[in-house]
């Protein structure tokens, strides 16, 4: 037996058979041929021979008959937790007896992480969670699985389908009361991801948008853009027909790459966009300041108010390096509370521009004109 561990090597070790094999080898030490245990498959194996064993370089099992071409050979130690030495005071102390009872602790602990490594378990940066099963009486016929806020809960039968079909599911969000079905909860509004938008800063996410707006304009709900660490990317604009778009706030970024043309265009009866953000190509981030913004070569109107437009609506919306923060060429019935900076223009009323808007607690700076009038008749 080694007196020490230079290596950490897992007390498992799987094979495929080839149908002639009869030796298998295992790279880990074991004390008795009684603690190597060897399956095929899912069970327990037998017609094997244990060879090597108290070898710190491990051994090998021999079969008298190679197991059949395609099985799984499994061979895992279980080491027995006893302690065989007891220590006297005054008696002698041997530094191999010593060794032995280390190496049986050394042991025991890598089969307990490879145990531990093949169960159920929180991450290491997850808060602190209640993962204890409930009594037996409490958990019987009911399911086990996951709540809203991602923690163990029990579930009873009913409650999941067994078709693959989770629609009628009866669930309650986080922070709610009543219980509806799942389909109920989706169905209020149309998420850009379920349609295939990333939102990773790099992957171009307008045909996504423009599906998940379809879709929203067919079922008369809004368009929710969730927030996330890095911007979704529109390659060209996209157009809201009579759809709401409605974000988390400043952490639902939106990244326009074109620098012509408009990034979003509000058109149709009664289009909002609000809670979200919006940052023209002149900058690769929300601009902190003038230096990280160049405009040069850039015509890009963000947000655009088309012709055909009829009571549009903008709020809690933030606007940064474009050509033209917002352009109204038809009606626009509020814009409240938003910021637009770091563009040419920030407002821009242009011939089409049908009545005036009703504004408040709107903010417009480091714009070279903060509101440009060139038809229609604005009040701010």
């Amino acid at each position: 037996m080694s007196s020490t561990f230079t290596r950490d090597p897992k007390p498992r070790i799987q094979y495929v058979a080839d149908g002639s094999r009869t030796t298998f080898a295992f790279p880990f030490v074991v004390e008795a041929a009684d603690d190597l245990l060897v399956y095929e498959n899912d069970l327990p194996a037998t017609g094997f021979a244990v060879d090597g064993v108290g070898d710190p370089e491990g051994g090998e099992v021999l079969y008298a008959e190679p197991p059949d071409a395609g099985t799984v050979v499994t061979l895992v130690r279980r080491t027995e937790s006893i302690r065989e030495t007891t220590f006297v005071d005054g008696g002698p102390f041997r530094a191999a007896t010593v060794n032995a009872e280390l190496d049986r602790i050394m042991m025991l602990i890598q089969e307990d992480r490879d145990a531990h490594r093949r169960a159920l378990r929180l991450s290491p940066a997850e808060a602190e969670a209640e993962v204890c099963l409930p009594a037996p009486a409490a958990r019987a016929n009911r399911v086990f699985g996951f709540d809203s806020a991602g923690a163990p809960a029990l579930f009873g039968t009913g409650e999941v389908p067994g078709t693959g079909d989770a629609s009628g599911a009866s669930v309650t969000p986080a922070g709610g009361s009543t219980a509806r079905a799942l389909g109920e909860h989706l169905a209020a509004r149309v998420n850009v991801r379920d349609f295939g938008a990333i939102g990773d800063g790099a992957s171009d996410d307008a045909g996504a948008f423009a599906a998940a707006i379809a879709a929203a304009a067919a079922r008369n709900v809004p368009v929710y853009v969730p927030a996330g660490l890095q911007p979704y990317v529109l390659a060209s604009g996209i157009t809201l027909s009579g759809v709401r778009v409605i974000g988390d706030g400043p952490g639902s970024m939106l990244k326009v790459a074109s620098a012509t043309g408009f990034g979003i265009r509000l058109d149709g009866d009664r289009p909002a966009l609000g809670r979200l953000r919006l940052i023209g190509p002149g900058a690769t981030g929300w601009p902190t300041g003038a230096s990280v913004v160049d405009l040069a070569g850039i015509s890009l109107a963000g947000v655009e108010i088309a012709p055909g437009a009829t009571s549009a609506e903008l709020f809690d919306l933030g606007i940064a390096a474009c050509h033209t923060g917002v352009a109204v060429d038809g009606d626009l019935a509020s814009i409240t509370g938003c910021e637009i900076g770091f563009s040419g223009r920030g407002i821009e009323f242009r011939s089409g521009a049908g009545r005036a808007m009703a504004g408040a607690r709107n903010r417009i700076h480091h714009c070279r004109f903060g509101i440009r009038a060139d038809g229609g008749s604005p009040t701010t």
